[in-house]
């Protein structure tokens, strides 16, 4: 086995629970990823490749959110892991980016609904059964005093 020396990094943690829930049936994640057809690049199943490919972009990107846990996440939530379908996000910027995310266009701004919500003074829940039910003009309308 080589050595890399960066077995206890966030870095090897990334790769080692994206490689988990694709191909070990056992971990609780599989059924979202392995179990539903997302695979990981035959190069990246050695740790050495995929840090040759995705090491200076974690780099530059922590560098531009110190302190913040970074993951790896699919542009495309159907299709595998590879250096063309991956990029590097913080828990909020994945959360954006999962199939149940609900984004919200008006007047040119794009936002999830829960930004919204935050935003007009609302719960999700309440701006949720507002788009629902209403014109989204009348839906974004801020809480009444």
């Amino acid at each position: 086995q080589r050595k890399h020396g960066m077995y206890k990094t966030n870095f090897y943690a990334v790769w080692s629970m994206m490689k988990q829930r694709v191909v070990n049936q056992d971990n609780p994640s599989f059924k979202n990823y392995g179990g539903r057809g997302i695979k990981i690049c035959d190069r990246w199943l050695d740790f050495l490749n995929f840090k040759e490919d995705m090491y200076q972009s974690y780099l530059q990107f922590k560098k531009g959110h110190p302190n913040k846990r970074i993951y790896i996440e699919r542009v495309d939530n159907d299709s595998g892991y590879s250096p063309e379908n991956c990029r590097w996000a913080t828990v909020k910027e994945q959360a954006l980016n999962r199939t149940s995310t609900r984004l919200v266009t008006f007047n040119n701004k794009t936002m999830c609904a829960a930004d919204w919500a935050r935003e007009l003074g609302l719960t999700p829940t309440g701006l949720s059964n507002r788009l629902d039910q209403w014109p989204i003009e009348r839906a974004l309308t801020p809480k009444l005093p």
